[in-house]
């Protein structure tokens, strides 16, 4: 037998009998439209709330062209930094009626551009993007079927994608300028890989830095090979095994830096290596680990994402170009 998949479904028809009011009250009470009163918007929500209703959102996407639906799309959510962006963007969603869901890519570009699919497929409103920068694909399909999209924490030079991003520059001198200020002259950088934005321009921050305390950059000590722990414990062996080895270290995350010290600390137990962060997620998630950090604040990234996603998805051509750079502090521990 085929089940009942209508069987205790509350409609607008039961809220509409309940309320004594029209379907139509109903619906554009719970689509929150003008044309209602706030008296009677707060009754007919209580009640659809009192009854169990649950707004079917493909019936809904069917009569407004719109599923209230943002897809989050990110390397790997396990991320600390990614979890608490995905919070701050689904609060911020959620005060504007749109639900959020998200995707993960593993920074592999065909992955990238099978969940970029995938949300085209299922509808979503928007996408807000983490992209892996191994080639544009992903960017160049939204463009193509004019799907609003934003970039997070990373742009393409030389584009017109719409990106809200920290500003790297100034974090990686803010890190590199501490490590120094503490007598250290010789800092390995260690970043994701050289196409991405943020990795290049943290280390134009660290070379600047350097610059203005009159210390050479040495290429030999700025790593972009890939962040995976196996890769991180080959070259801290190859680093310490060299003649004049490094005493700090700039970590492109605090993800990375928590990785790097626990490697440290089995090469060596007794090592005196200092290690600064990028991102300070211990300001939000408590460790038992006390790393200097580049503060970038999330909340106001989260904010501008979504207002300027929004904005692309209500207004279209007529919305206002999104390139917004957030300043970052240093917190130091």
């Amino acid at each position: 037998m085929t089940p009942n998949r209508t069987r205790n479904v509350v409609t607008l028809r039961d809220i509409a009998e309940a309320c004594h009011v029209s379907i139509n009250t109903v619906s554009h009470a719970l689509s929150d439209k003008a044309d209602i009163s706030e008296e009677t918007k707060r009754r007919i929500r209580k009640k659809a709330k009192e009854l169990g209703y649950i707004r079917n959102r493909t019936a809904t996407s069917l009569r407004f062209q719109s599923t209230h639906t943002v897809t989050l799309i990110v390397s790997d959510i396990s991320n600390p930094l990614f979890a608490i962006m995905a919070k701050k963007i689904e609060q911020r969603l959620s005060q504007e009626g749109y639900a959020l869901f998200i995707m993960n890519t593993e920074s592999n570009a065909e992955a990238e551009y099978a969940a970029v699919v995938s949300a085209i497929e299922n509808a979503a409103d928007g996408i807000i993007i983490c992209p892996n920068q191994e080639d544009t694909r992903a960017m160049e399909l939204m463009q193509k079927r004019q799907v609003p999209f934003v970039l997070l924490g990373r742009r393409f030079i030389d584009s017109d994608m719409d990106y809200v991003i920290w500003n790297d520059r100034q974090g990686g001198h803010q890190a590199t300028n501490h490590l120094v200020g503490k007598g250290h002259r010789r800092i390995l950088f260690v970043g994701e890989a050289p196409h991405i934005s943020s990795t290049n321009e943290r280390l134009e921050g660290y070379r600047l830095a350097l610059e203005e305390h009159g210390l050479p950059f040495d290429p030999s000590l700025v790593y972009t090979k890939g962040v995976a722990k196996e890769k991180l414990e080959a070259m801290l062996r190859t680093q310490l095994n060299q003649p004049d080895p490094f005493t700090a270290i700039f970590a492109f995350s605090d993800f990375v830096a928590c990785d790097l010290l626990a490697i440290l600390y089995k090469l060596n137990p007794h090592h005196r290596i200092e290690v600064v962060g990028f991102d300070d997620i211990m300001t939000n998630i408590a460790f038992p680990l006390n790393i200097s950090s580049v503060h970038t604040p999330k909340a106001a990234m989260a904010a501008a994402l979504v207002d300027s996603l929004l904005d692309k998805i209500r207004n279209g051509d007529e919305a206002n170009p999104c390139r917004i750079v957030i300043d970052t502090t240093l917190t130091v521990r």
